[in-house]
């Protein structure tokens, strides 16, 4: 998380600007190659640092169909970046214990919209 939040930091010379981010599937195997964990981890790190996100997923449709429907799920639910956050923590705590994916789980996973009351 902290590499990609890093990577995605724009120097003070260039906030203005605010261009987009163009990433994929980028790792150094960790998480034993887990794609869905790597794009979330990304969505985290470009949210938190107010960028958007291209997500390059070298021709694997059934990863840009999943992906989108979580974004859209999360962007519906309007989920913070720390609940996703604690949401992926908590599916990675359990990881061994769950029969889905990290995308399945999230779209399971009841939130809580958060408004100013």
């Amino acid at each position: 998380m902290l590499k990609a939040y890093v990577g995605f930091c724009l120097p003070q010379d260039f906030e203005k600007v605010n261009f987009a981010i163009a990433t994929g599937n980028w790792g150094c195997g960790a998480f034993n190659g887990n794609l869905e964990l790597k794009a979330i981890i990304q969505l985290l790190a470009s949210s938190q640092v107010n960028r958007q996100l291209v997500y390059l997923t070298f021709n694997d449709q059934k990863l840009v169909d999943e992906f989108w429907q979580t974004y859209k799920y999360l962007n519906e639910n309007q989920v913070t970046v720390g609940q996703l956050y604690q949401c992926v923590r908590d599916y990675l705590l359990d990881y061994t214990k769950l029969k889905s994916s990290l995308f399945q789980y999230l779209l399971k996973r009841p939130f809580q919209i958060i408004t100013d009351a």
